[in-house]
């Protein structure tokens, strides 16, 4: 018996990463101060450290879905290379951010997911996305096209939810 199989129908998030992100906000702003340097189950990262984290990855986001701004595109050639890869930023982006102090992450992630949640909201959830890897924009398997005046135009992966996810075109 031949079925058709129908494509899944997309899950629109974008309207929930604002009260996300604002409860996460609310929840640091009640940290105490030796909360912040509380080991967590990562046996590298503090309180602290998974704050900062989670400023540098919208920021990475926005840098490159909304502004096209890659800083560098690595050759990824496996899962193992991907993985370095996204590590190496996640330590880079905690070393640069532990130095600042609590007050100041907090600011600075407020305005980062709001910045990063007015980008998805102006999304059309509905067009064409591309394959992206690590900020490696391919072209439409369909079309062979990619972004117009940009190759890196639209794409983005992010850690944000502890997941990598692929935007689309805007």
């Amino acid at each position: 018996m031949d079925r058709q199989i129908e494509p899944l129908k997309p899950i629109l998030t974008a309207h929930l990463f604002p009260r996300l992100d604002g409860m996460l906000i609310e929840h640091l702003r009640s940290l105490a101060p030796e909360d912040w340097e509380k080991q967590t189950v990562s046996p590298k990262w503090k309180v602290k450290d998974v704050a900062a984290h989670l400023l540098d990855t919208p920021l990475r986001g926005i840098s490159i879905g909304r502004d096209s701004y890659v800083a560098e595109s690595p050759r990824i050639d496996s899962p193992a290379d991907l993985a370095a890869f996204i590590n190496r930023l996640n330590e880079e982006g905690v070393s640069l951010y532990r130095r600042l102090s609590p007050a100041v992450l907090i600011s600075l992630m407020e305005v980062a997911t709001n910045l990063l949640a007015e980008y998805h909201a102006a999304r059309d959830p509905h067009a064409q996305a591309l394959s992206v890897s690590a900020g490696q924009v391919k072209s439409n398997p369909q079309t062979g096209s990619t972004p117009p005046g940009n190759s890196r135009n639209g794409g983005t992966t992010s850690s944000r939810s502890g997941w990598l996810w692929t935007s689309r075109v805007p």
